[in-house]
């Protein structure tokens, strides 16, 4: 999705129903955050697996940029390292770009946006939780 800024805000998820409770179930998620749409200049992802198949933790942040300490650098690159997050809504990652980034909205009166994404990530947190 084509951002103000000529970023590009990338959204994956694999939902399929929950047969418990025959709601929409996420088994996976990717939210990047990328200077170009085919997604090969990443600032930052992240990853969710509902069901882990390796070591790595389920929710996690990519972050492609340079360590600030060089010696680290050379033992594993900082894109590489998968850093252990809660699980992460669309809302958190919208905020994160407006105001870490300065992307602008659409929507000129931060009171309106920032209202709706907090109505919506409250519904996403609260069901998260009572899920597990």
């Amino acid at each position: 999705m084509a951002l103000n800024d000529g970023r590009f805000l990338h959204l994956l998820f694999d939902c399929r129903i929950d047969q418990n409770d025959k709601r929409l179930s996420i088994r996976s998620s990717k939210i990047a955050y990328q200077l170009d749409v085919q997604g090969h200049q990443q600032l930052f992802r992240f990853d969710y697996e509902k069901e882990i198949s390796n070591q790595y933790p389920s929710s996690h942040v990519h972050v492609y940029g340079k360590w600030e300490v060089p010696e680290i650098e050379k033992e594993r690159p900082l894109s590489k390292v998968h850093i252990p997050v809660l699980r992460s809504s669309i809302e958190a990652s919208i905020r994160l770009i407006v105001e870490e980034f300065g992307t602008t909205t659409n929507e000129p009166d931060a009171l309106v946006w920032q209202e709706i994404l907090d109505t919506t990530e409250f519904a996403f947190l609260k069901r998260i939780r009572t899920k597990n």
